[in-house]
C-alpha cells in the first residue's frame, strides 16, 4: 500500500503498476512457503494440541485447507494493500467485509 501510495503520489505510475504485480506475486510466493512448512509438519502439528490419536488425525487432515487458506488470505491481504494504496479505501472495505462474512464464514 505505501509502496503503490508513494510512487502514485510522486508522478510515476509505472512503478506503481509495478509495485502492484510484484506485492500478490511477493506474497504468493511467501505464504506457499508458509503452506508448505505446513504440509510438512502436519503429522506433528496435532501433537502440540493432544495426544489422543483422533485429534492428531483430524489435525493432519484439515491442514491442506489451512495451507490453501493461508496461501489465498496472504494473496488477499497484498490485493487489498494495493486497493488502499489507491486510495480507494471506499472500494476495500466493502470487498473485504463481503469476502469475509458473506464468502468465507459459511
Amino acid at each position: 500500500a505505501t509502496i503503490v501510495g508513494n510512487a502514485l503520489g510522486s508522478g510515476n505510475p509505472q512503478n506503481a503498476r509495478t509495485a502492484s504485480f510484484l506485492a500478490p506475486a511477493l506474497a504468493v510466493c511467501a505464504t506457499m512457503f508458509i503452506a508448505a512448512g505446513l504440509m510438512s509438519c502436519r503429522q506433528l502439528i496435532g501433537f502440540i494440541f493432544s495426544s489422543d490419536a483422533s485429534v492428531v488425525s483430524t489435525v493432519s487432515s484439515l491442514i491442506p485447507f489451512l495451507a490453501v487458506y493461508v496461501t489465498v488470505d496472504g494473496c488477499q491481504a497484498s490485493l487489498t494493500g494495493i486497493i488502499k494504496g489507491l486510495g480507494k479505501q471506499r472500494v476495500a472495505g466493502p470487498v473485504v467485509i463481503v469476502s469475509y462474512y458473506c464468502v468465507g464464514m459459511p
